[in-house]
């Protein structure tokens, strides 16, 4: 039921953020969303139509759960395209500041 719902992630943001439970911090409020129809069709062959996160236009990155990454279309996909989507960012900031007059 509720209790459930909000005790375990309450021991997951202790057991991330100690200080968090030092503090006293408690959840106020808590919701469950459920969407029937969130994800879409996976079908055999549809990952080459998910874009990647770097992009011909420069400086523009994608970040999504529609992007290209190992999960379906969901809070965990998108929370995987975000960590991509920074890593290829960084590399090309990194190779840029090689190459940068400004020094």
């Amino acid at each position: 039921g509720f209790a459930a719902h909000v005790l375990v992630p309450r021991g997951q943001v202790y057991s991330l953020f100690p200080s968090a439970k030092a503090q006293g911090l408690t959840c106020t409020w808590s919701n469950v969303v459920k969407l029937r129809e969130s994800l879409y069709r996976e079908a055999p062959g549809m990952d080459q139509f998910r874009p990647p996160q770097r992009t011909p236009i420069p400086n523009f990155f994608l970040a999504g759960s529609y992007t290209y990454q190992d999960y379906i279309d969901s809070m965990e996909g998108a929370a995987r395209s975000g960590l991509l989507c920074a890593k290829v960012w960084r590399t090309q900031s990194r190779l840029l500041a090689q190459f940068s007059f400004l020094g």
